[in-house]
C-alpha cells in the first residue's frame, strides 16, 4: 500500500513522521486480514501497531544521550 511506501521513505530520511503512515499502514490490513478471516495475519498487524507506537514514543522522547550523534548504518 502507498501507506507503508511513504513509511519505508520517510524512515530513510529520518523523519518520526514515518510512525503515523506505518500506524495507518498497518490498521488498514488489520482491518482486510479481519475482514477475510485471517486472525494469524491479524494478531500480527496488532504486534506491528504496538512496535509502531512504542517506536514513535522511544524515538522522540528527550534524552541526555541525545547529544550523541546516532550513526545509522
Amino acid at each position: 500500500m502507498l501507506c507503508g511506501l511513504l513509511c519505508i521513505w520517510l524512515a530513510s530520511l529520518e523523519k518520526t513522521i514515518n510512525y503515523l503512515f506505518g500506524l495507518i499502514n498497518v490498521s488498514l490490513f488489520a482491518v482486510i486480514f479481519f475482514q477475510i478471516q485471517f486472525y494469524a495475519s491479524l494478531l500480527l498487524q496488532i504486534f506491528f501497531f504496538v512496535a509502531n507506537v512504542y517506536g514513535w514514543y522511544a524515538w522522540t522522547r528527550r534524552t541526555e544521550q541525545q547529544d550523541i550523534a546516532l550513526k545509522i548504518r
